[in-house]
């Protein structure tokens, strides 16, 4: 089993302590737990007696694929629900629209008879109405995913 050498002990122990060489009481400790990191490395099988073992290592792109199909599975959808997903974002941009135009043209009349108050309610209006909609489109596009609707 790889063990490492004392000076690679002593190399580490002059490390963590920083530039200098690490005071002679502390040696004992920290040569201990150098070697304890090289014998938990061996027993995971990042390394063997020769030094690392990349055959059992993961790229970082293996590492992110494990992560997102333990937390999301994906589903597929069908044909007819990505329509209905088309069809709801179509319905949702158009009542987004309209009511942008309706707001923007009362938030014009309101800047011209200068009421800026008038104006700042109407324009905060308009950024709740888009959010609300917004999240009413997010919940019926997520009952379709699941197959409610």
């Amino acid at each position: 089993m790889f063990c490492g050498s004392a000076s690679a002990a002593n190399e580490f122990a002059g490390e963590v302590v920083g530039l200098q060489p690490a005071p002679p009481a502390l040696r004992p400790a920290l040569a201990r737990a150098y070697h304890a990191m090289l014998h938990s490395q061996v027993n995971a099988g990042l390394l063997d007696d020769g030094g690392p073992n990349l055959s059992n290592m993961k790229t970082a792109y293996e590492l992110a694929m494990e992560r997102l199909g333990k937390s999301t599975p994906l589903s597929k959808l069908t044909h007819g629900q990505k329509q209905q997903l088309a069809e709801l974002d179509s319905q949702y941009a158009a009542k987004v629209a309209g009511r942008e135009i309706h707001l923007q043209e009362e938030i014009a009349k309101t800047a011209n008879a200068g009421d800026s108050e008038k104006m700042e309610q109407l324009q905060r209006q308009l950024a709740a109405e888009r959010k609300a909609l917004q999240v009413e489109l997010e919940e019926k596009k997520e009952e379709v995913r699941r197959g409610r609707s």
